[in-house]
C-alpha cells in the first residue's frame, strides 16, 4: 500500500512540475512570484482562446451571394460580397444565399374554365431572388421538390393560373389567348410574391 501512494504522489509530483513550467513557474516551493507567474501563463492563455473566438466571426460573401447574419435565431442584417465580422457562434451565425442562381418550379393541375370546362394546366416559373430576408423567413419550401405542393411559390402559382383560367374561356386558352394567359399568371405573381421577377 505504501509503494502505491508513494508511486501515486510522484506522478502527481511530476504532473505538477510540468504544469509549473508551463504556466512559467520556476520552482515548487509556492513562493507569491510563482504564484503571479502561474496568473499570467492563465490570462495569455485565456486571451489566445478569446482571440480565436473573436477570429472565428469573419467570414467572406461571394460575388454571387448574399449573407443574412442572425442573433440567437433573430434576423438581424444582410451582407453583400466581401470581408465581413460577426459575434461568432453562438451569439451568431451566418446563412449565406445565392441570389444569383435561377430557379425553376412547375405545377401541374386540372382547373375549371369559365365556360365549366376542366383543362389540364401546366405552369413553370423561372426566378431569382430579389430580397434574401424575405426568401429566407417568408416563402415557405421554396426549393422542396418533394413537397413541392405545400410549398409559398407552388400555392402562389396554382392561385394566379385558377384566377385566369377561371376567367378565361376553352377555346380562348387553347389558342389565342395561350400567350395572354401566361403573361396574365406571371403578373399575379409579381404582385402577390416578390421574390418572383
Amino acid at each position: 500500500t505504501t509503494n502505491k501512494s508513494n508511486n501515486a504522489e510522484e506522478i502527481v509530483k511530476q504532473i505538477n512540475q510540468k504544469l509549473s513550467g508551463l504556466f512559467g513557474k520556476g520552482s515548487g516551493n509556492g513562493s507569491d512570484s510563482d504564484g503571479s507567474a502561474n496568473h499570467k501563463g492563465l490570462f495569455i492563455i485565456l486571451g489566445v482562446l478569446i482571440a480565436g473566438w473573436l477570429f472565428s466571426g469573419f467570414y467572406m460573401v461571394d460575388a454571387r451571394e448574399e449573407a443574412l447574419v442572425l442573433r440567437f435565431g433573430a434576423y438581424q442584417s444582410t451582407s453583400g460580397p466581401g470581408l465581413h465580422w460577426h459575434l461568432p457562434v453562438p451569439v451568431e451565425r451566418v446563412e449565406f444565399i445565392d441570389v444569383a442562381q435561377n430557379r425553376s418550379a412547375q405545377d401541374n393541375s386540372n382547373m375549371l374554365t369559365k365556360d365549366e370546362n376542366i383543362v389540364e394546366i401546366a405552369v413553370t416559373a423561372q426566378y431569382q431572388v430579389s430580397d434574401a430576408e424575405d426568401y429566407a423567413f417568408n416563402v415557405f419550401k421554396a426549393d422542396d421538390p418533394a413537397n413541392q405542393g405545400q410549398g409559398t411559390l407552388y400555392q402562389a402559382m396554382r392561385s394566379a393560373s385558377r384566377e385566369v383560367i377561371g376567367r378565361s374561356k376553352m377555346d380562348y386558352i387553347l389558342g389565342e389567348g395561350r400567350e395572354q394567359i401566361a403573361v396574365e399568371t406571371q403578373n399575379l405573381c409579381r404582385r402577390f410574391w416578390i421574390i418572383t421577377k
